[in-house]
């Protein structure tokens, strides 16, 4: 560098900034404008990535879980009437299990699956996620700064 060597705290700042524009004397890496776009289109389609897939997925398996167990009713139903033709003696039937003892089909084991509740639960999560990366990058810099100074 002819001159100081870029600061890091400035770069970073100017990435979210002036997306894309960074000056050649400033310029770590070549091609350091289209790295930078490159990254934060990286970040922000992240956010939908860990928001949206899990609920669905489960949504999904609940669904194909009820579809499997009305077939298993039907089937078993439709057994049921055709022993009692031939046999006297009627059975009771076997009552299936309870939506709150199967768990739903989501893992957490209280009750039907809610899709409402499965997606505000990761919207969530996903809010945690993103504030802690932004704590720790701050937390970085702060320290950073710090030793900077000393």
């Amino acid at each position: 560098w002819k001159q100081s060597p870029p600061s890091l705290l400035d770069t970073l700042i100017k990435m979210f900034m002036e997306i894309g524009s960074v000056p050649v004397a400033n310029q770590v890496i070549a091609g350091q404008g289209g790295l930078q776009m490159f990254l934060i289109f990286l970040a922000f389609v992240s956010v939908p990535t860990l928001l949206l897939p899990k609920p669905y997925l489960l949504k999904a398996q609940d669904e194909e879980k009820k579809a499997r167990e009305a077939e298993e009713a039907r089937l078993l139903h439709g057994d049921e009437e055709l022993g009692q033709v031939a046999s006297e003696p009627e059975a009771a039937p076997e009552a299936p299990p309870k939506k709150e003892e199967a768990g739903g089909g989501h893992g957490h084991g209280h009750g039907e699956f809610n899709f409402e509740e499965e997606m505000v639960h990761q919207m969530i999560h996903t809010i945690e996620y993103v504030l802690g990366c932004i704590s720790n990058t701050a937390s970085y810099l702060r320290l950073w700064a710090l030793s900077l100074a000393h």
